[in-house]
């Protein structure tokens, strides 16, 4: 039986008001949940994985409600909706941007500068860059330099002289930008608002610009090397992506013009701060470009092109629906310009897929307490794409929203392999679709060994908006997520206003290349605004640097055995909340006791109910002799399970301090109970 519905299914049978009995269902009919396996063909994995998932290496709140301001703070307005939630990793620090604010975090959550408007990265470098915050930065870290790369598009129209020699003024397309060299400091105070209908027009000429700021070190509170380059078509949605010949930076045209500019800043010269130039070529007819984005420091073959990746259909054409990727060649040529080019599209055919709620600035996912239903961007490939190059097998990972059979929302994954001709292939494709809930504004990320990891938005009724994470093993069966979603953070109230992040991001720290961090929104109970949350996660047996620095192997040990339980009502079985208690006894590698409270209710529907409870273990484990606190929150909706019990983190004694992991409950015929506890303790 499907790992987790006997939790369910007491909660149910124990007198909660059960309108169906979950137990009596046959193992056979949950055999898909072992292995998570798509079903008829299809590349739905209607399940999720059978390993446990990826426990939390650090959780804490970034940019939005909820934030400890740091040093440095300008304490700009509450960061604007959508996010445009961003976030970079180096070394020893994490920047993050929303918006139009940017924060820079210790990897312990410490906050140590911020928040701070996105200007603030421009001070004393004059011109549109540093005259005001803009929307839609973003960062990246390039891990084959040790830099840090900003790029901020100027939406307001300007009319530029011509005389481009005053410190700010952008470099003429296709001329050389100067470097203007400065510290993150105070930016110039906003001009006064209008008073109403007074605003002036928006300007009807001039034309738009891009500013980047890219670091002279690792540290992101040093020196910058500041540029801005003109650009004639407006720069929306900037995707930066690390590649050896360029730092290539594709932008939209506008939402209601099917055309992308794509773009590539002269690397080399900025990395040494000197003058740089931009180089771009209009593409007509492509819904949205991504560029392969460098993961780690192996390195594409000397010479390689560029690969640009979009999602087939097009929304404004009413084509909703495709069975292709597409992707681009980009080369350039630096030292002779007009040689520069673009090549394709080339198709490479997947399996068909809807966007999901038929696109971007659609009343999509449902959440609970109100009519109002979340945007889901189902039309595009929105975020990074990931290009790992393993022992010379390249790899490019891409992940879009799509529409499921289950009537929710999917992330449709991808896996391409680029071959020695530089002609990329399927290698392998997923849509993870465990249940009838929402998966959405997906980002991937893939660690040193090829593991590839997955955060997304959670939601739909009775759900609030959060954040999870999945993933799997470089040799695990092809197209299946075979961790179990891990829970960064749960929402805790519905948002007011359609729009949702636009994006979430994850990103490889550079520190072991095999640590991932993610950050999303959330909002939090009673609150008037987003909060965001930032969390880190690794594989088991991914090594990672010791205290010493020498390389320790991080590994799950599992416990297994069966156990009784005993559940006792204490309130009465009609009421809206069934309290009742838990005793268990434990058997085989764990040899001891449970104790605990739940609290459960069943609703009108049939076969749907939650429940929630705490459980404290004491006894031996593997032979070592301590406790620990187990939390359970199961959900059956419409008969379909969802349960997860946690170790609840520093709650481990005796010999047992520091332990982490998670349990799995399973039933077999007969009604006999085992578990399967995957744990880790820290090496004394």
């Amino acid at each position: 039986m499907r790992a987790g519905i006997v939790i369910v299914s007491i909660a149910f049978v124990a007198g909660i008001g059960a309108r169906s009995d979950p137990i009596a269902r046959g193992p056979s009919e949950h055999a898909q949940a072992a292995t998570g396996a798509p079903a008829n063909g299809s590349i739905e994995q209607t399940a999720q994985g059978s390993r446990p998932g990826l426990l939390p290496l650090a959780s804490f709140d970034g940019l939005g409600v909820g934030m400890t301001p740091g040093p440095g703070t300008n304490n700009p307005p509450a960061p604007r909706n959508p996010s445009d939630n961003t976030l970079a990793v180096g070394r020893d620090h994490i920047v993050q941007i929303v918006n139009s604010q940017l924060a820079v975090f210790s990897k312990q959550g410490k906050t140590l500068y911020g928040p701070v408007s996105t200007n603030t990265i421009f001070a004393g470098f004059g011109g549109v860059c540093e005259a005001r915050p803009n929307g839609d930065a973003v960062v990246r870290y390039d891990q084959i330099a040790d830099r840090w790369l900003t790029g901020m598009p100027i939406f307001r129209r300007t009319v530029f002289g011509s005389d481009r020699s005053k410190p700010g003024d952008p470099a003429r397309p296709g001329e050389a930008a100067r470097a203007g060299v400065g510290r993150p400091g105070p930016p110039p105070p906003l001009p006064p608002a209008p008073q109403r209908g007074q605003a002036p027009p928006p300007p009807a000429d001039g034309t738009y610009a891009i500013c980047y700021a890219l670091s002279a070190g690792p540290d992101p509170l040093g020196q910058y090397y500041r540029y801005v380059f003109e650009r004639p078509l407006f720069p929306d949605y900037p995707r930066p992506a690390i590649w050896t010949d360029g730092y290539y930076v594709p932008t939209s045209t506008g939402d209601e013009v099917i055309q992308k500019h794509a773009c590539v800043v002269e690397r080399a010269k900025m990395l040494k701060g000197e003058p740089a130039r931009e180089q771009c070529i209009v593409i007509d007819g492509v819904n949205f470009l991504n560029n392969a984005d460098i993961e780690g420091t192996s390195l594409p073959p000397a010479g390689a092109p560029n690969i640009m990746v979009a999602a087939g259909g097009t929304q404004l054409k009413g084509v909703l629906a495709d069975d292709g990727i597409f992707v681009w060649s980009f080369h350039v040529d630096w030292d002779h310009p007009a040689k520069t080019k673009v090549d394709g599209p080339a198709k490479v055919a997947v399996a068909p897929y809807h966007y999901l709620c038929e696109g971007q600035l659609s009343n999509c996912v449902p959440q609970p307490g109100t009519d109002r239903r979340l945007d889901s961007q189902g039309d595009k490939i929105m975020q990074r794409v990931v290009y790992r190059n393993i022992g010379g097998r390249e790899s490019i990972v891409a992940v879009h929203s799509v529409d499921t059979a289950a009537g929710g929302g999917g992330v449709r994954w991808y896996e391409l392999g680029v071959d020695a001709r530089r002609a990329v292939t399927l290698r392998q494709q997923g849509t993870y679709a465990p249940d009838g809930f929402y998966r959405w504004m997906a980002s991937p990320a893939v660690d040193r060994q090829g593991n590839i990891a997955i955060g997304y938005s959670f939601g739909g009724t009775p759900n609030y908006p959060g954040q999870r994470v999945a993933g799997r093993l470089a040799g695990d069966p092809p197209g299946l997520l075979t961790f179990k979603e891990s829970v960064l953070v749960d929402g805790e109230a519905s948002q007011t206003v359609m729009r949702w992040e636009d994006y979430t991001q994850a990103a490889v720290d550079p520190s072991d290349d095999c640590t991932i961090w993610y950050v999303g929104d959330y909002v939090k109970k009673d609150a008037a605004s987003y909060s965001t949350r930032i969390g880190a996660f690794r594989f088991p047996g991914c090594a990672a640097p010791g205290p010493t620095g020498q390389k320790e192997t991080v590994t799950m040990t599992r416990a297994s055995g069966a156990f009784d339980v005993k559940v006792t009502p204490q309130t009465d079985a009609e009421s809206v909340l069934s309290r009742m208690t838990l005793d268990k006894q434990y058997h085989g590698d764990l040899d001891g006791t449970g104790t605990g409270q739940m609290l459960a209710s069943g609703t009108e529907v049939k076969e749907t109910g939650i429940y929630v409870a705490l459980e404290k273990v004491t006894g031996t484990l593997h032979g070592k002799r301590g406790s620990f606190l187990l939390q359970h929150t199961g959900l059956m909706l419409r008969g379909t399970p969802n349960l997860t019990i946690t170790i609840v983190p520093d709650s481990g004694g005796g010999d047992l301090v520091g332990i982490s992991g998670r349990m799995d409950i399973k039933i077999e015929a007969g009604g006999k109970h085992f578990y399967e506890l995957d744990y880790t303790l820290p090496q004394r």
